[in-house]
């Protein structure tokens, strides 16, 4: 699933692979990374597993800011 999130040219596929991948350490650090997946779609998905999956004190302190700094910086209405 990680090389679907992470190489997938179909934003379809990176989108099920956010939403399926099992949530651990690893895979976190691979989800936090695709925050900033060009499609919103994507990014909407990724802001939704990180919500509703993961307890805010799993994610370093380094990888809150950047999901925050991305987030706010989103100009795409459909990813928050």
């Amino acid at each position: 699933m990680k090389l679907y999130l992470k190489n997938d040219p179909t934003s379809e596929v990176r989108k099920a692979a956010v939403l399926s991948i099992p949530i651990d350490k690893k895979s976190l650090k691979y989800i936090v990374c695709q925050v900033q997946d060009i499609n919103d779609k994507v990014r909407k998905s990724i802001f939704d597993v990180l919500r509703n999956k993961v307890k805010q004190r799993e994610i370093p302190t380094e990888n809150i800011v950047q999901i925050l700094l991305v987030g706010l910086q989103d100009s795409s209405r459909k990813a928050i």
